[in-house]
């Protein structure tokens, strides 16, 4: 058996609103599913001229409603920019060859860890930027 995350931007026309579409979401034959989190955005008029009624433009209006797909910062959360980021990069940088470089030369399991965790530190890092140009 497989589970699948599934996002779906439903447009309600009939103004359900957002209790009854999560109840409907949830309610489909077939299928045992749970609506794990839910946002709603004012999008205006409804028109077909509107943006998220077209291919070319839907993607980057969801985008501009929705961040990109980034969740809601949570009450409680920490929300950091990129210059408090690359400073907590560097840190953990420094950490983790510290912590290397106090392995002993036996410990090559524990340092091969080590540096593998730096390697998708440096991945990460350089998708996003990718993802910010």
């Amino acid at each position: 058996m497989k589970a699948y995350k599934v996002e779906v931007l439903v447009l309600d026309f009939e103004d359900y609103g957002q209790e009854q579409i999560e109840l409907m979401l949830g309610d489909v034959r077939g299928l045992s599913s749970s609506v794990q989190s839910i946002q709603k955005a004012d999008i205006g008029q409804w028109a077909d001229e509107h943006p998220l009624n077209h291919r070319s433009s839907a993607k980057v209006e969801y985008q501009r409603l929705f961040g990109a797909g980034q969740p809601e910062a949570a009450q409680g959360d920490v929300v950091l920019n990129d210059k408090q980021c690359a400073k907590i990069k560097a840190q953990a940088a420094k950490a983790t060859d510290d912590w290397l470089e106090s392995q002993p030369e036996e410990n090559t399991q524990l340092k091969s860890d080590g540096i593998f965790i730096r390697h998708i530190a440096a991945a990460i890092t350089a998708a996003m930027a990718k993802e910010k140009q």
